[in-house]
């Protein structure tokens, strides 16, 4: 089974489009596994997204506060975009989308470092 990851670094319940794509491919009958990795939901009284389909997991990698100082963001960067990092290798994903800027880094350094082994 080919894998799929989408790379997210807000939280999925901040984000409706995501929420919807999500849905979106809950319907679809795929035959391949779907990853999603974001970051954990902040404590704002919001409910965790969930999927509820066997073929979509969803991997939550460091927390975002904003309130937090220099070094507990940078910590946080830092797990989010190795975990993604290490996640990609391992499931070594025929399709990798990510949906803002910030989730590009681990998109990035996969995409170019699965060329340079061909």
């Amino acid at each position: 089974m080919r894998n799929i990851v989408i790379i997210h670094f807000m939280p999925l319940e901040l984000y409706p489009p995501i929420q919807n794509f999500i849905r979106f491919l809950e319907k679809k009958p795929v035959d391949k596994q779907v990853y999603i990795l974001s970051t954990e939901n902040p404590s704002r009284g919001i409910n965790e997204f969930v999927s509820h389909s066997p073929h979509i997991k969803i991997i939550r990698l460091g927390k975002p506060e904003k309130k937090s100082n220099a070094l507990t963001r940078t910590v946080n960067y830092a797990v989010f975009y190795v975990g993604c990092l290490w996640k990609l290798i391992t499931k070594k994903p025929i399709t990798v989308l990510y949906f803002e800027t910030m989730s590009s880094f681990p998109a990035y350094i996969y995409i170019k470092g699965s060329s340079i082994q061909r």
